[in-house]
């Protein structure tokens, strides 16, 4: 989602508390909000990110008169997915009531969460356990091609492991003995596929 707070902007030292639309304090509310929710799901897989926050006019003696941000909810379960969606609703009439600002909520896309394919998986699976390779299964939250290709074949994913866990993130990096053993999985996979 992309939101959009209008609030008011005013001189900071001027304006008495209780006659502030404050953009930016709405929007912390419901930042937190989506937080929350998503901490709530987390034991179905759902995470919440704001990833992007801009703030007008981005002035230490200004009140913000307006805050856009974008809401990225993820998960593996619709059901989970809209408890956090509703929380984002609900928070947003909350702020609107609670700050006196004007909130536009804007869906920017929603992607079904989709089920790779559980053969080629044991296949995967088999070719770690048969070369002693340690592996282990797990959900990706990421949005990759294969969530559009699963729709017209047969698709599952391999991953390799980032040093420390870190992705999207200049201190990412990846073991080039650990891409030449994923290379090996692939083609050893694909050898598998075709031979089927």
């Amino acid at each position: 989602f992309s939101v959009t707070v209008n609030g008011h902007a005013d001189h900071s030292g001027a304006t008495p508390m209780y006659q502030r639309q404050d953009a930016l304090v709405a929007s912390a509310g419901i930042i937190t909000d989506i937080n929350h929710a998503a901490c709530t799901e987390a034991v179905y897989g759902t995470v919440g990110t704001i990833g992007k926050l801009n703030v007008i006019p981005n002035s230490m003696n200004v009140i913000p008169g307006q805050v856009k941000f974008s809401v990225d909810i993820r998960g593996i379960d619709t059901d989970s997915i809209q408890r956090v969606v509703q929380r984002l609703t609900n928070s947003v009439e909350k702020a609107e009531k609670d700050f006196g600002v004007k909130i536009i909520v804007q869906p920017i896309s929603a992607e079904s969460p989709v089920k790779l394919d559980d053969s080629i998986c044991q296949f995967i699976e088999n070719i770690c356990q048969k070369h002693d390779i340690n592996y282990m299964t797990m959900l990706s939250g990421a949005g990759h091609d294969s969530m559009n290709m699963a729709s017209l074949y047969p698709t599952a994913m391999i991953f390799t492991p980032s040093v420390a866990g870190i992705s999207h993130h200049p201190d990412e990096f990846t073991e080039f003995s650990d891409i030449a053993i994923a290379a090996d999985i692939l083609a050893e996979t694909l050898g598998v596929l075709a031979n089927q």
